[in-house]
């Protein structure tokens, strides 16, 4: 049987390795929460896709929370999508209509601040779902927004109305590979 001996020499540079292992392991451990926290990921398993393309795999940032007209918008369904999706059922759709928009309906064509969006309600023939606007037009108010697939059938604001600012789970990023 052998026994090696450290110099101190060895044993010096064996500390400051430790030394130095500790902050790079906080480092990655810290950095690898923080990208955690930040980011998730969506996958759309829906036969029929809501939004444009073949697209079903988005990144969502939870610190953006800032929105202008065609970001895509990350939020938790709530009482109004049931019984079609349970509570906390996180939606992808588009922002159509911020703060202040004007959003009207001029028979079949929805329109926001009078420029088309949208056409028709094909899902209001399915049992249990309602049209949420009765073709008087109104302001989107603060913290809120509209939300609408890019597809006729989307289950979107038409239906349901207004995100709200606490159902928002932040901006959301088509991955494309």
């Amino acid at each position: 049987m052998s026994v090696k001996v450290l110099d101190q020499t060895d044993a010096a540079q064996r500390a400051w390795r430790i030394l130095f292992a500790i902050p790079l392991l906080w480092g990655v451990v810290s950095g690898g929460h923080v990208l955690t926290s930040r980011y998730s990921i969506g996958i759309d398993d829906q036969k029929d896709l809501c939004l444009k393309g073949e697209h079903r795999l988005f990144l969502i940032d939870h610190w953006d929370r800032t929105f202008q007209k065609e970001d895509l918008i990350a939020f938790h369904s709530d009482s109004r999508m049931a019984p079609f999706f349970q509570p906390e059922t996180t939606f992808i759709k588009r922002v159509k209509g911020v703060e202040g928009d004007e959003v009207g309906q001029r028979g079949e064509i929805l329109t926001v601040n009078g420029q088309k969006i949208g056409e028709g309600f094909p899902l209001t023939n399915h049992p249990g779902v309602t049209q949420v606007i009765d073709h008087r037009p109104f302001r989107v108010q603060p913290l809120t927004y509209w939300a609408m697939g890019d597809q006729p059938k989307s289950f979107d604001s038409r239906y349901w109305g207004v995100v709200y600012q606490q159902q928002v789970v932040g901006k959301a990023y088509v991955l494309s590979f």
